[in-house]
């Protein structure tokens, strides 16, 4: 028997009703106002109108936790049928059963016969189904992860004080608006190419953040100096992070090698404006590029005191690689890591360099 292996976020989905179901575009779906509001999207009850809310704002009002455990379990597995489902997410057949035919009126799965028995039919994710799926994983999980993330850092060592102040979160900022306010964040930052009058913006927020941990080295001045003729005319590019309300706040480049290697470079954001995901937001737009390119190789350098940075490059599928390090880490007298690439480890990625 096949058993449903939650991440932490799928857990977050299944355990709370705080979530938002009734639109595939999750970036414009809101919160309603009110405990008796409208929704953005449809209800799972009724399909076209929302849903009147039980236990006040937000709380349960598309049903989700039902939902969800089952495209999870039809996005991971493929198609099964209802007793092998009851038995990889752990709920009971009539349970399958009505949620996948609240699934089905939707269009988002496909039912086959299995006979006399209702229990032998298939069930799988139509194409529409399989779309909503991958936007869960590439729009909504980054953002309940973050969200989750956020509500963990705050519990102590002690595991019924970590209850309580994980309790006391969510009765101020419930997990439904948290996911909502980093889905806003995300809309709130542009990325722009570098023009004129952007060099002063990729030397500021590169001299801050290395001045907080290293020393600046000359490889460092020698590409924050003469970024356009040091990068950009060498077949590189520069991306900065704007936000509408602080303008310029964060930045990162693409280093040409030749033959194909492209490095991750003059990655920064401003301290003023961390925690807005817009260097989560740079880095996938880098690895986008890289791509378009054609990279063959795709590394950065980074020291192991940076240890938040490199946690969110292995979230974007970059790995450690020694042969990397014995290539290119002498660059900088700081560096003592070196991380390559890896479209297979990047949840994100369809197809990458």
């Amino acid at each position: 028997m096949r058993i449903l292996v939650w991440t932490p976020l799928e857990l977050t989905y299944y355990i709370t009703d705080h979530g938002h179901c009734g639109s595939t575009d999750f970036r414009r779906s809101r919160r309603p106002e009110g405990d008796g509001g409208a929704g953005a999207g449809e209800s799972a009850e009724a399909p076209g109108r929302a849903a009147p809310s039980r236990r006040g704002p937000g709380h349960g009002r598309h049903r989700l936790r039902g939902q969800f455990p089952l495209i999870a379990c039809l996005d991971r597995y493929g198609p099964v049928g209802v007793v092998e489902a009851s038995q990889i997410i752990g709920v009971s057949q009539p349970a399958v059963t009505r949620v996948a035919a609240l699934l089905e009126e939707r269009g988002w799965l496909e039912q086959r016969s299995g006979g006399a028995d209702s229990r032998l039919r298939s069930l799988d994710l139509s194409p529409a189904g399989r779309e909503v799926a991958a936007r869960m994983r590439s729009v909504l999980y980054p953002a309940v992860e973050a969200a989750a993330r956020d509500l963990c850092a705050r519990a102590g060592a002690d595991f019924l004080d970590q209850l309580d102040r994980l309790e006391r979160a969510l009765a101020e900022v419930t997990l439904f608006d948290r996911v909502m306010q980093y889905l806003a964040l995300e809309n709130e930052i542009e990325l722009v190419e570098y023009g004129p009058g952007m060099a002063s913006h990729f030397y500021d927020i590169n001299h801050e953040w290395i001045r907080e941990m290293y020393r600046v080295e000359p490889s460092d001045l020698a590409l924050m100096n003469d970024p356009e003729g040091q990068i950009l005319r060498k077949g590189g590019c520069i991306l900065f992070a704007r936000s509408r309300l602080l303008g310029i706040i964060g930045v990162g480049a693409l280093l040409d090698h030749g033959q194909g290697v492209y490095e991750l470079s003059k990655m920064g954001v401003l301290r003023q404006a961390r925690g807005r995901k817009a260097g989560e937001r740079l880095i996938r737009a880098l690895i986008e590029r890289a791509n378009h390119l054609g990279a063959r190789c795709l590394f950065l350098l980074t020291n192991q005191k940076s240890a938040a940075a490199i946690h969110l490059y292995e979230r974007n599928g970059f790995v450690h690689d020694h042969q990397v390090m014995e290539r290119y880490g002498a660059a900088y007298e700081r560096c003592n890591v070196a991380m390559r690439y890896d479209s297979r480890r990047d949840p994100h990625a369809s197809a990458a360099p």
